[in-house]
């Protein structure tokens, strides 16, 4: 579909698109990471869509140019945060609250997912006004 013209898409790497969401949830709008500097996403080389009947009619947006600055003789592009409408995440334990626990690898987006959307929809797995110490068995 990105080749024949019908979508747009932006390559991100998945470290940098993380970076971005908790960046926003954090209310910073802009950071610097190495990661695609002197490459084709530094210059905005790939582009974000071609023309209706793919890349053979063209570019119709082309990539964006990113920032670029050196801190200690390593260059380093400037991403920008992006904020998220909805996020779909797991918790293994909430409260009456809105407070989330997340356990083993949930730990890895959902917190940072959760602070940059709008709308947070989420699955728990325990619900309860307090927490267990000890074993839980079902």
């Amino acid at each position: 579909m990105y080749l024949d013209g019908k979508m747009s898409l932006e390559l991100v790497p998945q470290g940098t698109l993380v970076e971005r969401m908790r960046a926003h949830g954090a209310g910073i709008p802009a950071f610097f990471t190495p990661t695609g500097a002197s490459t084709t996403v530094e210059t905005g080389g790939i582009p974000i869509r071609f023309n209706p009947g793919g890349f053979k009619n063209g570019v119709l947006i082309p990539g964006n140019k990113k920032e670029f600055r050196e801190f200690e003789g390593k260059r380093y592009i400037m991403e920008p945060a992006i904020a998220g409408d909805v996020a779909f995440i797991h918790a293994w334990r909430a409260d009456e609250a809105g407070n989330l626990v997340f356990r083993n690898v949930a730990n890895n987006y959902n917190n940072a997912m959760a602070r940059n959307a709008r709308l947070v929809i989420v699955e728990v797995r325990v619900t309860g006004e307090f927490f267990y110490t000890g074993l839980i068995t079902v």
